[in-house]
């Protein structure tokens, strides 16, 4: 993929985790002329249907579905993935098996919807992984590097366009898959901003400087006192890792 040909204000995603639409659009209307590519989650689709997803679209922005679609029959999975292709959304997240990849992968069909598999929630570190006996001496990955890689390996080979790492696993995961995948990073934390919830974190420039197509961003923005304001700071610190 070819990363320099994505504008600064393309690469960033405000992430509208919020249960009401009017919550959402007053962030949208905030951001407007600024910011064009907006995540949904399972909180907002659930809260206010698809309907908001064709609202977002109808207004000219881009959207990235994060339903972190999981293993079912593959039925579901052909419905799922091809409705999502139909309404013409971006981006929707995947965390499946093989088998369920290729059934998504076969549904989207020649749409421009991409699967983006998630590798490591960003909210759990590597001890976090050892108390889920997920990594560890015993197992096939010994580290969160280890597990992180090979997920992201595996995702691809079966189907993923592209993969949700942290903004510091960017620069070893390019390493291992090169520059084709496309990658997003949530946990982005510019300097000085509250960590919340997030173990794994990057500034923005580190993401970007580290190979990062797409910068998630949620809570910096929407609690900030101006949004406006941090939504510009953020586009800031992205022109200048990509100088």
């Amino acid at each position: 993929m070819a990363r320099t040909l994505i504008s600064s204000q393309d690469r960033l995603i405000v992430a509208l985790d919020v249960t009401k639409k009017d919550e959402a659009f007053q962030l949208i209307e905030t951001l407007d002329g600024l910011v064009s590519f907006y995540k949904v989650g399972w909180a907002l689709f659930l809260a206010e249907g698809p309907a908001v997803v064709s609202e977002i679209m109808q207004r000219g922005h881009r959207v990235f579905l994060d339903l972190k679609i999981p293993d079912d029959i593959p039925d579901q999975i052909k419905r799922t993935v091809a409705y999502a292709a139909n309404t013409g959304v971006r981006f929707v997240t995947m965390n499946a098996t093989g088998t369920t990849l290729q059934v998504a992968k076969e549904a989207k069909g020649d749409s421009r919807l991409q699967l983006l598999s998630v590798t490591v929630l960003t909210s759990l570190n590597e001890q976090d992984l050892r108390a889920l006996d997920m990594i560890g001496p015993d197992r096939p990955q010994h580290t969160l590097d280890d597990f992180i890689v090979w997920k992201a390996k595996y995702s691809l080979d079966y189907g993923s366009d592209g993969l949700i790492c942290s903004g510091d696993s960017v620069a070893m995961l390019r390493e291992q898959v090169g520059d084709d995948p496309i990658i997003v990073c949530p946990g982005i934390r510019p300097l000085g901003v509250d960590h919340d919830d997030q173990k794994r974190i990057a500034t923005p420039a580190e993401a970007v400087t580290n190979g990062a197509d797409y910068l998630v961003v949620g809570r910096p923005i929407r609690n900030a006192h101006d949004p406006r304001a941090i939504a510009e700071r953020i586009l800031e610190d992205i022109d200048c890792a990509r100088q």
